[in-house]
């Protein structure tokens, strides 16, 4: 082997040297990234997943402080994404965030959250503590839960097929101000899975499920033990007037009872009667004398009539 060939096999050796050292240094970085990668999505995924679990848990103290504050009764959904409960006449629509006094609540995804209310206590105080109308299900269709008062959902990214357009309205903070605009519509951000719709119209079975390509609903509910204080039951012989339990009264003949008084057809009470101008006006008898139902003074049952028993009106 002469001198130029000893140089050549040398420095392709180097070369090859390099080459091998450069092709490691690459994989190296493509591993790493890989890696990075992989972990900066997956602590996006969870941070998400954090982010929606606090809006949900918020969302339902919020619903439970609304109950203990009206006797039990929830508020009515929004149609519009506005935060106003201004939806009675369905059980779905945007969590109604203004009637609950509280700012916006805003899924991982950037979704607000969506709201289904059972209708013995939408917008009404219950006169007793009543199952709800909902049930919730796992994915193998169990029954996780019945008798639900309400649910939350978190909604996340649309799916595919999910369309979320303005319509002919303007923004609202969670929707659109056209009611039917596809930003409203529940079924362009609650899905289906194990044969259960969560976005089905008059819904009575909910499905909570892990997320996958398919399904990313997230949920929370309440249940009447969430609010079982907020509602005032009365022992027999009580009703229930303006939050407290008054003892009922039995009226005599001709009044009724009204809000624990006994009055006439013309709203006076016992010791009232009707002057010629149909108002009431309180009577005051003698000593010795009582007021009867009628507004006359009678004489005590016990013969003390010093008076003469007419009654100053």
């Amino acid at each position: 082997m002469n001198v130029n060939s000893q140089i050549n096999s040398r420095r392709n050796k180097k070369q090859g040297g390099a080459a091998l050292l450069i092709l490691m240094l690459i994989l190296a970085l493509t591993i790493s990234t890989v890696l990075v990668t992989g972990a900066g999505k997956k602590d996006n995924t969870v941070k998400r997943d954090q982010v929606s679990s606090e809006a949900l848990a918020k969302a339902k103290d919020a619903l439970v402080g609304y109950a203990y504050r009206n006797e039990g009764a929830l508020p009515c959904p929004d149609s519009i994404g506005d935060g106003l409960a201004d939806s009675c006449s369905t059980t779905e629509g945007w969590l109604p965030w203004q009637a609950l006094a509280i700012k916006p609540l805003r899924d991982g995804g950037g979704a607000c959250l969506r709201y289904v209310v059972s209708a013995a206590y939408e917008g009404v105080a219950p006169a007793s503590l009543v199952d709800g109308d909902f049930e919730i299900q796992d994915v193998d269709n169990n029954t996780r839960n019945a008798g639900v008062v309400a649910v939350i959902l978190a909604p996340l990214e649309a799916l595919p097929g999910q369309l979320r357009g303005m319509g002919s309205g303007s923004s609202s903070e969670c929707g659109s101000t056209d009611s039917s605009a596809q930003k409203n519509d529940v079924s362009n951000y609650l899905d289906t899975i194990s044969g259960v719709n969560n976005a089905a119209s008059n819904p009575t079975v909910f499905i909570q499920a892990d997320k996958g390509n398919t399904f990313n609903d997230v949920s929370i509910w309440l249940s009447t033990t969430d609010i079982t204080g907020s509602i005032l039951v009365c022992d027999a012989g009580y009703t229930l007037i303006n939050g407290v339990c008054e003892l009922i009264q039995s009226c005599d003949d001709g009044y009724n009872l009204v809000d624990g008084n006994c009055v006439d057809i013309y709203g006076c009470l016992v010791t009232e009667a009707p002057n010629n101008g149909g108002q009431c006006k309180n009577i005051v008898c003698d000593d010795g004398y009582t007021a009867n139902d009628g507004g006359q003074c009678i004489a005590d049952n016990n013969g003390n009539s010093g008076g003469n028993g007419k009654g100053k009106k």
